[in-house]
Protein backbone atom coordinates (compact mmCIF):
# COMPACT_ATOMS: atom_id res chain seq x y z
CA UNK A 1 0.00 0.00 0.00
CA UNK A 2 1.58 3.33 -1.00
CA UNK A 3 1.54 6.51 0.74
CA UNK A 4 -0.50 7.97 -1.76
CA UNK A 5 -3.30 5.17 -0.97
CA UNK A 6 -3.67 5.77 3.41
CA UNK A 7 -6.09 8.46 4.81
CA UNK A 8 -4.51 11.53 5.89
CA UNK A 9 -4.53 11.90 9.69
CA UNK A 10 -6.19 15.12 11.10
CA UNK A 11 -2.26 15.59 12.14
CA UNK A 12 -1.31 16.09 8.70
CA UNK A 13 -4.17 18.22 7.26
CA UNK A 14 -3.74 20.66 10.25
CA UNK A 15 0.14 20.95 9.70
CA UNK A 16 -0.38 21.13 5.95
CA UNK A 17 -2.55 24.28 6.10
CA UNK A 18 -0.18 25.83 8.57
CA UNK A 19 1.98 25.46 6.72
CA UNK A 20 0.49 26.93 3.62
CA UNK A 21 -1.33 29.32 5.77
CA UNK A 22 2.63 31.13 7.06
CA UNK A 23 4.15 31.04 3.63
CA UNK A 24 0.83 33.23 3.23
CA UNK A 25 1.42 35.64 5.80
CA UNK A 26 4.79 35.87 5.27
CA UNK A 27 4.33 36.69 1.37
CA UNK A 28 5.42 33.70 -0.22
CA UNK A 29 2.39 33.06 -1.27
CA UNK A 30 -0.47 35.03 -2.61
CA UNK A 31 -4.41 34.72 -1.68
CA UNK A 32 -5.30 32.61 -5.05
CA UNK A 33 -2.17 29.99 -4.47
CA UNK A 34 -2.99 29.69 -0.67
CA UNK A 35 -6.57 28.95 -1.62
CA UNK A 36 -5.42 26.36 -4.51
CA UNK A 37 -3.33 24.57 -1.99
CA UNK A 38 -6.27 24.38 0.69
CA UNK A 39 -8.77 23.37 -1.79
CA UNK A 40 -6.11 20.55 -3.22
CA UNK A 41 -5.46 19.24 0.97
CA UNK A 42 -9.34 19.22 0.99
CA UNK A 43 -9.98 18.09 -2.49
CA UNK A 44 -7.65 14.80 -1.08
CA UNK A 45 -9.31 14.45 2.46
CA UNK A 46 -12.82 13.87 0.49
CA UNK A 47 -11.25 11.00 -1.96
CA UNK A 48 -8.92 9.44 0.35
CA UNK A 49 -10.72 9.81 3.61
CA UNK A 50 -9.78 11.52 7.19
CA UNK A 51 -7.91 8.97 9.24
CA UNK A 52 -10.37 8.68 12.48
CA UNK A 53 -8.24 9.30 15.84
CA UNK A 54 -7.84 6.37 17.92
Amino acid sequence: MSHEDQAISVEDVEKAIATFYWKYVSGELNTGQFLIRVNRVRQRCHDKGIKKEG
